[in-house]
């Protein structure tokens, strides 16, 4: 279960995105990382100018205690043929594993996605 793994893909501001997750890192086996990827990415090309600027957070939800919940935000650039961009370094693993911290609960780990659009730009 090394690879990564894709929510079910969402649409946002007419455009389409998921969530990836890499349950044991990716490049770093200590964290869990998470990204926000353009679903639709194999349609755009580098010559359609199109940048769509985001603002996103992604959350691993603590299960016992809201408030203790892991959000990180940032805002980037997803431009032409981008796939994404998020965090490799999210989590630690071992903060998951533990049971008594909350993230992990009946086998079940939850991960949210809250995506606003700054604006989109179409160069000519």
């Amino acid at each position: 279960m090394d690879e990564n793994h894709y929510s079910e893909v969402f649409v946002v501001g007419g455009f389409k995105w998921r969530i990836s997750i890499y349950p044991k890192g990716n490049n770093t086996k200590e964290y869990l990382s998470m990204y926000l990827n353009t679903a639709d990415s194999s349609t755009l090309t580098s010559e359609s100018g199109l940048s769509r600027i985001v603002k996103f957070s992604l959350t691993v939800v603590n299960q016992l205690d809201r408030n203790k919940s892991i959000k990180t935000s940032t805002c980037k650039d997803f431009k032409d043929i981008s796939s994404g961009w998020g965090f490799r370094e999210f989590l630690l693993l071992s903060e998951i594993r533990d049971l008594s911290k909350g993230y992990l609960v009946n086998d079940n780990v939850i991960v949210e996605a809250e995506v606003q659009f700054v604006r989109v730009i179409l160069d000519s």
